[in-house]
């Protein structure tokens, strides 16, 4: 493995991998996310309910479903962490192959969707609503069409939550 200096860089020495990719799956989406996973990676989903893991033979990534309800999605996630909060690397066996395996999950998710979302808080009146960008997280296809096609359909960081998200196209007056 190279660095940034294009010296060799050794587990020992290498950045510690803490990262997540937040996004918004229907289920459609999950099962082209999950089908994609085990092929490419033998990624298998162990955990019911909306926390979760894929596990395969190199360790486990973290799946945080999105949770569908009959007008909002919730975000989901993947996150990974190959090293503890001393930046000790905590799978030194396994930790390149599944980091590599999590950054081409990451990548194959980034490349099918859209992350030209905005968000806003629907507590605040509408007159002094701040919409912000968020390009951070991730609009899944299906999800996009379940948006066009669902009166009154929105996204949530949490079903309950007042954190609204939408395409940055779509008003958020429509929301």
């Amino acid at each position: 493995m190279r660095n940034t200096l294009g010296t060799a860089q050794t587990r020992e020495n290498a950045s510690p991998l803490r990262s997540e990719c937040q996004f918004f799956m229907h289920p459609e989406d999950e099962a082209e996310f999950l089908a994609h996973a085990s092929a490419r990676h033998a990624l298998s989903v162990v955990g019911e309910g909306g926390s979760a893991c894929l596990v395969g033979p190199q360790g486990s990534v973290q799946f945080l479903r999105s949770h569908l309800s009959e007008t909002a999605i919730s975000a989901g996630r993947i996150a990974i962490a190959t090293t503890g909060l001393d930046g000790e690397c905590l799978f030194p066996e396994t930790s390149e192959e599944l980091e590599r395996a999590y950054r081409e999950l990451r990548r194959w998710l980034q490349k099918r969707y859209s992350n030209d979302l905005v968000c806003f808080n629907e507590c605040a009146p509408l007159e002094q609503r701040v919409v912000a960008p968020c390009r951070n997280v991730w609009l899944g296809p299906h999800t996009l069409h379940w948006l066009e096609t669902m009166p009154g359909a929105n996204l949530r960081q949490f079903i309950d939550g007042p954190v609204i998200f939408s395409p940055a196209s779509r008003s958020v007056i429509d929301v």
